[in-house]
């Protein structure tokens, strides 16, 4: 970290972290970041700096899309914050992620090529990019991008699509087969003047709660299962449910994958809120056939009723 050239020590991570619900995750994502990049600049949009809560809270309360999962409106913060940036170098990351590496051979490629944006990419997902982090150069280009791509969410948005599929719009390409891609392939795109490179999110956004681990992941987005566990997330009483039932469907294996990452974050965050986070292997009992049996019976039931009542509409 001592030998790190001083260009890309100065570094500006921008964090969309409006409401305080999330409140959990703050120390974590700044202690990890500080951790590699101990001169950086963490702008949390939001929280640590005012953003408009007027346009956020309107939204919200007209789109119910956005009442119900808003975090779309984070462009609206990133925005913000790259016109706050100081720096030439600037990491966009949501603020249930935490930094394990660091990203300097991404910061090399911006350097030493006319990369401007770099972003991940994931297979089997209805959306083959994932915005969820965003490491950008930052110039004229990528201001206006930021501009193109608040307005073009909230229109967006207002017709039921999320901020990946406005990035989506902008990259302006055909939808891409990336299933039999290695981890180190990269996508090259041209579109009005912007140079964009996509990673493969193994490397920086990892999310996936129960797969083996990835030792070359940079950033560990906590999303799913794990942000359930951290945040005891009680939509639709799925934590209650995990921690009774849904954690005994997992394979040991599966358990222990799962372990690994919410121990990653309780490494990062403080006291007050590691202690009461759950010990997995203490709460799983092994695996029970019988209740997951009938559990991805009743799934497949209601699956198939949804599928059949669509269907009847017409």
């Amino acid at each position: 970290m001592n030998n790190r050239p001083q260009i890309f020590d100065d570094i500006t991570i921008v964090v969309s972290a409006f409401g305080s619900e999330n409140e959990i995750f703050i120390s974590a994502l700044r202690n990890s970041i500080k951790n590699i990049y101990p001169n950086s600049k963490i702008l949390l949009i939001g929280y640590d700096i005012e953003t408009d809560n007027i346009k956020i809270s309107n939204l919200r309360k007209q789109i119910p899309l956005v009442e119900e999962s808003p975090g779309s409106l984070k462009i609206i913060c990133w925005n913000q914050g790259i016109k706050l940036a100081k720096s030439e170098y600037v990491l966009f990351m949501d603020l249930d992620t935490i930094l394990l590496k660091d990203i300097d051979k991404y910061l090399y490629k911006l350097k030493s090529s006319n990369i401007d944006i770099i972003f991940s990419w994931r297979k089997n997902e209805l959306q083959w990019v994932n915005t969820g982090v965003l490491i950008a150069k930052k110039n004229r280009k990528t201001l206006e991008l930021f501009n193109n791509y608040e307005l073009n969410m909230i229109k967006d948005i207002e017709n039921y699509h999320n901020d990946q599929y406005t990035f989506l719009n902008l990259l302006n390409v055909e939808d891409i087969n990336l299933n039999d891609k290695s981890e180190d392939y990269e996508i090259k795109i041209q579109n009005n003047g912007i140079n964009f490179l996509g990673v493969s999110g193994n490397y920086i956004n990892y999310h996936k709660s129960l797969e083996p681990w990835f030792d070359d992941a940079c950033i560990l987005h906590l999303k799913n299962i794990m942000g359930t566990i951290i945040l005891k997330n009680n939509k639709n009483n799925r934590y209650n449910k995990f921690i009774k039932n849904n954690i005994h469907c997992l394979s040991m294996t599966e358990a222990q994958n799962l372990s690994y990452r919410i121990d990653l974050f309780k490494k990062y965050t403080e006291d007050v809120y590691s202690k009461d986070i759950i010990d997995i292997m203490k709460v799983y009992k092994g695996k029970r056939f019988f209740y997951c049996f009938l559990r991805q019976f009743k799934n497949y039931i209601m699956k198939k009723y949804r599928y059949l009542s669509k269907n009847n509409k017409y």
